[in-house]
């Protein structure tokens, strides 16, 4: 059987399914619902990944989440695993964790850090492969100066930048390290795949169906309060899990 490839982003996207350290129900079926549309309507297989920017913490937390849910509705076979990190990092359904690429060395984490510190800015700790700095609204105006500074200092690095009511900051991070090379590594190991489909609020999750050498079709659903500057297929009047549901369901009829 042909294979539907889903790859979702979290923040902005489906972290509504989370309700004080477990899932909500009513959220996850219509989520769940949409997904058994998918494989009525095109008589495929659907597997369901989630790809963060999170740390192993999160991921681990976030894996059992939907482990459970989908272990509820008796279909752990559909969720495939957690990739965080920005794909550096992958949690497979057999709840292994896979190294997939590598990040900052110790030296180049110095040199950001040094950089960083003449603005008093420090970098949150907790993740490997790259570096994330955050800050209250207070200091957005020497915030920004300093991101836009630092992009000038290091223009062969990749920026994340985020500001909404989850936090502000950004993720700098070297440039191989991409949600869209998980996605890649993925592909690579199921011939059966015929379609793809990315979810996500930003312009790097957009990239997750922008991969070399794949000949599925990929397509990509977006959110309407969201800024993209790539084509995307289906635009979610919705928010969050809501809009990726019914999303979900509309592309099921394009597929």
């Amino acid at each position: 059987m042909n294979t539907i490839y889903i790859f979702s982003d979290w923040t902005n996207t489906v972290n509504l399914i989370e309700n004080k350290n477990d899932f909500d129900k009513e959220k996850f079926n219509k989520f769940f619902a949409s997904l058994q549309v998918m494989e009525e309507k095109t008589n495929c297989k659907v597997k369901f990944f989630i790809v963060s920017g999170c740390s192993i913490e999160s991921a681990k937390k976030r894996y059992k989440l939907f482990k459970s849910a989908f272990k509820s509705v008796d279909r752990e076979d559909m969720f495939m695993g957690i990739a965080f990190e920005y794909g550096g990092f992958y949690i497979d359904n057999n709840e292994s964790v896979i190294n997939i690429c590598n990040g900052f060395t110790n030296i180049q984490k110095d040199i950001i850090e040094n950089f960083a510190k003449k603005y008093d800015f420090y970098p949150n700790k907790e993740y490997k492969l790259y570096l994330s700095f955050e800050a209250s609204r207070q200091k957005e105006d020497r915030f920004e100066q300093f991101y836009k500074d630092i992009k000038a200092n290091f223009p062969q690095l990749s920026y994340v930048y985020f500001n909404d009511e989850y936090g502000y900051g950004f993720d700098i991070k070297p440039k191989n390290v991409l949600k869209k090379s998980f996605v890649e590594w993925i592909v690579k190991k199921d011939s059966s795949i015929k379609t793809i489909v990315a979810i996500g609020d930003d312009e790097e999750d957009v990239q997750m169906v922008n991969i070399k050498g794949c000949s599925q079709n990929k397509y990509f659903i977006g959110f309407r309060d969201k800024q993209y500057s790539s084509k995307v297929d289906i635009i979610s009047q919705e928010k969050n899990i809501d809009g990726a549901s019914s999303s979900l369901c509309k592309l099921a009829d394009i597929i």
